[in-house]
């Protein structure tokens, strides 16, 4: 499921963000660079030189008033220009805070951007966390926040509309009128500027677990990544609904063990699939799990792993130039290469796996698992998907508790749990039938049911049918 490569140039890693114009911008190992609708890369500053990109932070980009501002923790915003051939400096206040006594009164240090209102937001400064600041409207020189004019520049936490009162994580622009401020415990929403009477409405106490953990979907409805897991809402007053989680308790302890400080965790609308996806990729190069979340099917939960290189560090959806310009998902890897997915290209690197919740047939005692039905779905067969490639494993899980028959989600698939009650039935199966009956006959008071193929193989499932026995019950009567 991965083409079209773009390498970022000589000497280029891991690819920190990505911006959206009428081009694809791409920051990797202090580099910069340029992308075209149609793959065509050009450098505008090359990597290996930390003069405008951090190594502290993630990048983040944003695009006003025909430029993009980069901010990843340094004391300067870098500044590019799309009108003079993408120019690189950096932001320099012409108007500034009274209270500030250098030139450069741009807020320092900060870790995240946005446009919102015509104003450039900056926040994540380490030394003010839980402050929020934005230019002058269509003024990304002016951060005079004493000015009192509607327009001015403000300070979330000097304004009438009141401080959050805990780190900022990241700041969504929802609407021209109204954003969402996640912090560590909470999320809020603004509702107008603070400069002209903006107020603050307390949405939630779940929090967010990354600056890049949220998204919007085409039909307006907001979500984002927590420790409990998924959450959405829709914000506008007129329709609102408010936020509940959409995932369920089986996924609790893979969202539980997300780690911000060793995983770079993003959250992506798949506008093409209509999939949700959670990228968990380690820092340190291993291969991550990544999960999709099928909003077609009332969000069903599929998790799926890339190759270690290939992360993802960093995804956007993307307008190609190909065929009528759809939406494509960007993912960045470690290796320096920008993929796309498509669903007519072989997943020559891409394993695939899916396990429903563990179940429980009989709270009371034991229970047998006689057969198991696999109605299989339909992959039209195409030149790069031939009918050999259509085939896959399946391992039935038997113990004791609902943890010792998890997945620990890495290729070959086994059971976390090494405890001598726990029994394994591992066969494989071909998708040249609609349906298909298997007979694994493992006990046990919960039951996993895991399907996978190696790379390079697919499967498509539509339904699963499983048939238990009280456990010692060995014959029935007809």
């Amino acid at each position: 499921m991965i083409y079209n490569g773009i390498s970022t140039g000589p000497g280029s890693q891991t690819a920190t963000s990505f911006l959206y114009l009428n081009d694809l911008v791409v920051t990797s190992n202090g580099g910069i660079f340029v992308s075209d609708q149609f793959g065509d890369l050009s450098t505008v500053w090359a990597a290996g030189n930390h003069t405008y990109i951090s190594q502290a932070y993630p990048t983040s980009m944003t695009f006003l008033d025909q430029a993009i501002y980069l901010v990843s923790g340094l004391s300067t915003v870098a500044v590019m220009s799309t009108s003079t051939n993408f120019t690189l400096g950096y932001l320099v206040a012409s108007t500034f805070a009274p209270s500030t006594s250098t030139v450069n009164a741009v807020p320092p240090n900060c870790t995240f951007c946005a446009t919102w209102r015509g104003s450039l937001i900056l926040g994540g400064a380490p030394n003010d966390p839980q402050n929020i600041y934005a230019s002058r409207y269509s003024a990304p020189t002016d951060w005079n926040f004493a000015a009192t004019d509607p327009s001015a520049a403000w300070a979330l936490n000097a304004s009438n509309a009141g401080a959050v009162g805990e780190p900022v994580v990241s700041f969504m622009p929802y609407s021209d009128d109204l954003a969402i401020i996640f912090t560590v415990n909470n999320v809020w929403l603004l509702q107008g500027s603070p400069a002209a009477g903006g107020t603050l409405t307390h949405l939630s106490n779940s929090g967010i677990l990354a600056w890049n953990g949220w998204c919007v979907d085409d039909q307006g409805y907001a979500y984002w990544i927590t420790c409990a897991g998924i959450w959405k809402c829709l914000p506008l007053w007129s329709q609102y609904r408010p936020p509940e989680r959409i995932t369920d308790q089986s996924w609790t302890q893979f969202f539980s063990q997300l780690d911000p400080s060793k995983q770079q965790i993003q959250l992506v609308y798949d506008q093409l699939n209509k999939f949700l996806r959670v990228f968990a990729t380690p820092f340190n190069g291993s291969q991550g799990t990544q999960l999709v979340l099928d909003m077609r099917k009332q969000g069903a939960v599929l998790p799926i792993q890339y190759q270690s290189t290939a992360g993802p560090t960093v995804s956007a959806s993307f307008a190609t130039g190909l065929g009528n310009y759809q939406q494509l998902l960007a993912l960045g890897g470690e290796d320096g290469v920008v993929r796309s997915e498509n669903v007519n290209a072989a997943p020559s690197t891409v394993s695939i796996f899916y396990c429903p919740q563990p179940i429980c047939p009989d709270p009371t005692s034991q229970s047998l698992m006689q057969t198991l039905d696999i109605d299989l779905g339909e992959i039209p067969i195409n030149s790069v998907i031939p009918s050999t490639a259509m085939n896959g494993t399946i391992i039935v899980t038997a113990g004791p508790t609902a943890a010792d028959v998890g997945f620990d989600f890495s290729y070959p698939y086994t059971s976390t749990s090494t405890a001598g009650t726990v029994t394994q039935w591992v066969g494989s199966f071909a998708l040249d039938r609609r349906q298909q009956t298997i007979y694994p006959r493992v006990s046990g008071a919960w039951f996993s049911v895991a399907i996978s193929t190696s790379p390079g193989n697919y499967f498509s499932i539509e339904r699963l049918i499983g048939t238990w026995l009280p456990f010692g019950m060995n014959r029935t009567y007809r």
